[in-house]
């Protein structure tokens, strides 16, 4: 079901109305318990920033929006429901928006007058499925007074991973249609990871204009799932993740764990990595259990051991809180790269500025471009 939340602000009957007549299926979503089913989220709003921004906290609806979106469900902002996406407003600058989307709210500049109200053709600057029926130069109804200003850097990202922890055969097509729209507003590479239990799957993925696979349960069992997309797709387009802990009583051995950490695999990190790598793989992606969550700083035991048993590309993940993380993490292993979400997600920190340490530590980076098209 099309959950549209209803906390008290927002022209509801028109989204109603409007689903209605394309025969969608939407519903008001008053309770924020309500989200958990949500197929896709309608985000209304009437209105001043702030005073959106916190209705939507009384109703206890904050929780919910941020969990549906890291399941990937689609949102669709109306107006103010639009901004609240976005990091805040000048509207109101003491009050936060959900921070989906990196970037402000401003008044608009440059127009003969505030608020626009009228017909304005929109130009089209790239191709996106939400747009397929819409023509360069088509007019639309405008009523606003503000607009949204996208960070300068996008957040200047290398490459971006998506990795769907709860991955299965029904979600393939969420997982499919989530490369899709990603690669129509990226301009930087992407992987994409999850269920992914055959090659056919993997190509589904890749056909979909994702740069590279990430393997990581299924290649436990059966390694041989390696090779099989390495040699279809290209060992650059063959991602191994790895989830690894400490052995008991050990400094120098970790095991492999699968499900999130909750399931041993009585394999050792290193031979797997390079079992992995012997098989096709073109990059690890590796994640240190013992660190993830922790805001202690990346493994740097466990990277150092695993770059230096392999002849591809590692990338370090789990514990990272600060930029002195990255410079460690660049100085002491052989590491090509370090992975974060969290820390990024809720703009404790942004990537421009991690670069910005890392250049004035002498650790090479690639200058910020723009990656969103």
């Amino acid at each position: 079901m099309i959950a549209i939340v209803d906390y008290g602000v927002g022209n509801l009957a028109s989204a109603q109305k409007a689903f209605a007549a394309v025969g969608a299926r939407a519903g008001l979503v008053r309770d924020p318990a309500g989200l958990r089913q949500a197929t896709a989220v309608v985000l209304p709003g009437v209105g001043n920033f702030g005073h959106c921004s916190r209705e939507l906290n009384r109703y206890g609806f904050v929780p919910g929006l941020r969990e549906a979106r890291e399941r990937g469900v689609p949102f669709l902002g109306i107006c103010v429901g639009m901004q609240l996406l976005f990091d805040g407003s000048e509207e109101d600058r003491g009050e936060p928006g959900l921070g989906f989307f990196r970037g402000s709210v401003v008044k608009l500049a440059g127009v003969p007058r505030v608020p626009q109200i009228g017909w304005n053709a929109v130009r089209k600057t790239g191709d996106h499925p939400g747009l397929r029926d819409v023509a360069d130069g088509d007019h639309f109804y405008f009523v606003h007074s503000y607009a949204a200003e996208a960070a300068e850097d996008v957040e200047g990202g290398d490459e971006l991973v998506f990795l769907d922890i709860t991955a299965s055969a029904e979600r393939r097509p969420t997982v499919v249609a989530l490369a899709a729209q990603v690669a129509d507003v990226l301009f930087i590479p992407f992987t994409v990871g999850g269920g992914i239990g055959s090659a056919d799957v993997a190509g589904e993925i890749l056909r979909a204009r994702a740069d590279k696979v990430a393997l990581h349960s299924a290649a436990v069992p059966d390694p041989a799932l390696i090779a099989a997309i390495a040699d279809r797709y290209g060992s650059q387009a063959t991602v191994l993740s790895i989830d690894a802990r400490r052995q008991p009583g050990r400094t120098d051995r970790w095991e492999v764990v699968i499900d999130g950490g909750r399931v041993a695999t009585g394999r050792d990190a290193i031979e797997w990595a390079e079992r992995a790598v012997a098989r096709g793989a073109g990059e690890i992606l590796l994640n240190s259990i013992d660190r993830d969550g922790t805001r202690l700083g990346f493994d740097l035991t466990l990277t150092a051991a695993i770059a230096d048993a392999v002849g591809v590309p590692v990338i370090a993940s789990g514990g990272a809180s600060s930029a002195v993380d990255y410079v460690e993490l660049f100085q002491r292993t052989g590491a090509d790269a370090g992975l974060a979400a969290s820390i990024f997600h809720s703009g404790e920190l942004t990537v421009g500025g991690v670069k910005d340490v890392l250049a004035a530590a002498g650790i090479p980076v690639r200058p910020r471009e723009r990656a969103l098209a």
